[in-house]
């Protein structure tokens, strides 16, 4: 005589009733997502941005919740496009909402060319119950410029409402940008904007509430390692009257010499200016292009090392063109 099945029979059931649960748990958070997408659109929607998207597909079942975002399109005081957005919590960081871009993408800002450019791999990471400050991963980006393709590696750093910390590491640059051999090892840096940024009206509004608050942005450390070539240092900036930047920085540079010759080989400098420099810079205690401790002020447009006139810089026109 046989016994009944019931433990099988039991455990079946226990399965089935789990996966039930399980999918109403995801089908409930791929909800919450959604109407979280639609809050935050709204919100940005009184502050002069327009957000808009395909239909979104629900996805990553059984390890994650996600909703697939195609042809996004974000508009306002600056603009950005992606073929598709996914958010994503995972099941093993319940508390982590994950923005991942993927396909093209273009940005835009007012006055400046548009950028295009695709990423091997972009996250952008966020605590669901945080301050709304994000980290950001990435490997194998492209970004397409006027000059030509830059290539990155990697990218890694943190992005908050009022300060950013970045590093790049592997940069390809253009030939006509390429002021020494092979690639730039690394750049990074980190800027704190105080007050933070306002929101609504247009950017010269906002620029000119920001400088009537006192605003600052500082940049308390910045690197860049190129072969024999580098550079650290720390930096201000501000906007005057006309919504001009004013800024002062202090440097220390090593390798300046090549530098300095790649930039008169590639058209940024005019040879008498790269000359003036090294004499400049060999007069601050680095003969031969050693290490040497450079003040960096710009005022009216001009750009000085050690109070030597460099180059003018252009005005930012905040009609919406870049002379």
């Amino acid at each position: 005589m046989t016994r009944p099945a019931r433990p099988f029979l039991w455990w079946i059931g226990a399965l089935l009733a789990g996966v039930a649960v399980h999918g109403a748990a995801w089908f409930w958070l791929t909800s919450r997502l959604r109407d979280g997408a639609e809050a935050a659109v709204a919100f940005y929607g009184t502050q002069g941005w327009h957000a808009s998207a395909g239909a979104p597909r629900r996805g990553g079942w059984p390890l994650a919740a996600s909703l697939w975002y195609p042809r996004v399109t974000v508009t306002g005081p600056a603009s950005w496009t992606a073929e598709w957005v996914d958010l994503r919590i995972a099941l093993l960081r319940p508390g982590t909402l994950e923005i991942v871009p993927g396909g093209r993408q273009t940005f835009g800002v007012p006055g400046w060319p548009e950028v295009s450019g695709e990423a091997g791999r972009l996250v952008i990471a966020t605590p669901l119950d945080g301050d709304g400050a994000a980290d950001v991963a990435g490997a194998d980006i492209t970004l397409m410029l006027p000059a030509g393709p830059v290539l990155v590696y990697g990218i890694s750093g943190r992005l908050g409402e009022a300060d950013a910390a970045l590093d790049l590491t592997g940069i390809q640059l253009p030939e006509s940008w390429r002021l020494l051999e092979g690639n730039a090892e690394r750049a990074g840096f980190r800027a704190v904007l105080v007050p933070s940024a306002p929101l609504g009206g247009t950017p010269a509004q906002r620029a000119a509430r920001w400088r009537d608050s006192g605003g600052v942005l500082s940049v308390p450390g910045f690197e860049v390692r190129w072969g024999t070539f580098s550079v650290t240092g720390t930096g201000t900036l501000r906007l005057n009257a006309r919504l001009q930047p004013e800024a002062e920085a202090r440097l220390q540079v090593t390798g300046y010499a090549a530098m300095l010759d790649g930039a008169v080989r590639t058209g940024l400098l005019p040879p008498r200016s790269a000359a003036a420099a090294k004499t400049v810079l060999g007069l601050l205690g680095a003969p031969g292009g050693g290490t040497v401790d450079v003040p960096l002020v710009l005022q009216a447009g001009v750009l000085s090392v050690a109070r030597f006139p460099l180059l003018r810089v252009p005005d930012l026109d905040w009609a919406g063109r870049y002379r």
